[in-house]
């Protein structure tokens, strides 16, 4: 199982309207929303809660995993052994059929991942393509939830009626990651600069704080002459 499909699998599955005491919460940014469910597990005494982020990104959507303890929410990783240990014991102990028959209680020495029946666990897809198609015996009946619309493309929202901060400014400019350089090729140009040297920093320290064999910076801003 890849560690996206379990991010995601464990965002949904803390949906309010399946678990008891679990809640959801939107970020200031409002670009992503927290599902929270407070946990008491003897594996990992010290974790309180489980917190399932999904952030809405302009082309596509991250999930992430917290962990509380100490009063103190902390954005962690499935290869952090608690982490595995409490997000093992979650599911064992409210959706067991999603895991492989003939485990342990605990998780030992295990790779969380590689415990799951991924045939027995839910695509997560939505159940309408098209937002139009559902209707409002089907809202009446629970068979879907009346929420807000989420754009995968940001130039949808045009159309959609929703008023940006700044009028003048495109929709994709309340997206991180925007950048508005006005025409200006000096101040694009230093830009790409500033980003060139971030991007071999961080190539330096996943590779030890040499670059690698045949890594030219050169090649991936070199100048266009008009």
């Amino acid at each position: 199982m890849f560690e996206f499909s379990l991010l995601k699998s464990l965002y949904f599955e803390l949906d309010p309207d399946k678990i008891e005491g679990a809640e959801s919460e939107q970020g200031d940014d409002k670009k992503a929303t927290f599902r929270r469910l407070p946990v008491s597990y003897d594996c990992a005494p010290e974790v309180t809660a489980i917190v399932a982020e999904e952030r809405r990104l302009p082309y596509l959507v991250r999930y992430y995993l917290h962990i509380e303890r100490n009063g103190e929410r902390e954005l962690t990783e499935l290869k952090d052994r608690e982490a595995q240990k409490v997000v093992y014991a979650f599911y064992r102990e409210h959706f067991p059929g999603y895991l492989k028959e003939g485990l342990p209680e605990d998780l030992g020495d295990m790779e969380v991942l590689d415990c799951f029946e991924v045939f027995n666990m839910p695509s997560y897809r939505p159940k309408y393509a098209y937002p139009g198609l559902m209707t409002l015996e089907d809202l009446r009946a629970g068979r879907v939830k009346d929420e807000r619309p989420q754009f995968a493309f940001p130039g949808l929202e045009l159309i959609a009626g929703r008023k940006r901060r700044d009028p003048d400014q495109p929709a994709i400019s309340e997206y991180d990651g925007y950048e508005n350089f006005n025409g200006d090729k000096n101040k694009a140009k230093d830009k790409l600069e500033s980003l060139k040297k971030r991007f071999s920093d961080q190539v330096m320290e996943m590779n030890g704080g040499k670059l690698p064999e045949n890594f030219e910076t050169e090649a991936f801003t070199t100048d266009q002459e008009d």
